[in-house]
């Protein structure tokens, strides 16, 4: 997740192609999903907002996981668990948080990242190649299937995320979807940004996708799964620091 030290866990990719084979099945290569796609089956919702992981409900597991890195101190686990929520629930994103927080982040300063999903998506479903997304009536807002096409790394937070395009000759804000190695069975969630440029989704701290780096949780995800995905939030955040 991204808080502070930007660090995501790391899985392997196997991306398999066949090219000399003139058979029905090496024909098909190009059309099936990647191992990672296959991974990422399923409906997702916003892991902060719509998950519901921050509340009443968790926040005393929030505390609990904080206690480990304060020394037992309840008083500086609540400020932790308020410091890092407060990060990741911003409702703002590109200009406006540009406006707020500038282009660099220096020692000190303020930041949030918003990581909700945007362009009037509340639900994102996974198949194989094939991404849908809906609005919180249900309404279908997009589908489209994606290929794999490279990487994207990051520089400022050694951010790293593998790119997809959509195979229509859509323009809209559903053409590209960068994803970051996270998927439910590594790591709980998923964290992703998705849009209508790559110069503009290679940006982090500037442009139209400045400060938004979506995180979500499969829908049906049980408490067990949530407070994993907790724990690791809490650990990879304020675990290990000098």
């Amino acid at each position: 997740m991204l808080v502070k030290k930007f660090s995501f866990l790391a899985i392997v990719l196997a991306l398999s192609f066949a090219w000399t084979s003139c058979d029905d099945d090496d024909k098909d290569d190009a059309s099936k999903p990647t191992e990672f796609q296959t991974a990422l089956k399923g409906t997702y919702v916003p892991l902060f907002t719509a998950v519901g992981m921050t509340g009443d409900k968790w926040d005393p597991y929030w505390v609990e996981c904080c206690k480990i890195y304060t020394d037992g101190d309840e008083e500086a686990a609540k400020n932790s668990t308020s410091y890092l929520q407060y990060i990741m629930t911003s409702t703002i994103y590109g200009a406006d948080a540009v406006s707020k927080y500038g282009t660099e982040l220096k020692e000190g300063s303020e930041f949030r990242f918003n990581c909700d999903f945007i362009n009037g998506v509340a639900k994102l479903t996974f198949n194989g190649r094939n991404i849908t997304g809906y609005d919180s009536e249900g309404k279908k807002v997009f589908s489209h299937n994606y290929t794999y096409f490279g990487k994207f790394s990051d520089s400022t937070f050694g951010m790293n995320f593998d790119k997809y395009k959509s195979d229509d000759d859509n323009a809209d804000e559903f053409t590209y979807f960068y994803f970051a190695d996270d998927t439910p069975a590594t790591t709980q969630h998923i964290e992703f940004r998705y849009g209508s440029s790559e110069a503009e989704l290679g940006k982090i701290l500037e442009g139209k996708y400045a400060y938004w780096l979506a995180a979500g949780m499969l829908e049906n995800a049980d408490d067990d799964m949530v407070k994993k995905c907790i724990k690791l939030f809490v650990d990879e955040n304020l675990g290990n620091e000098d």
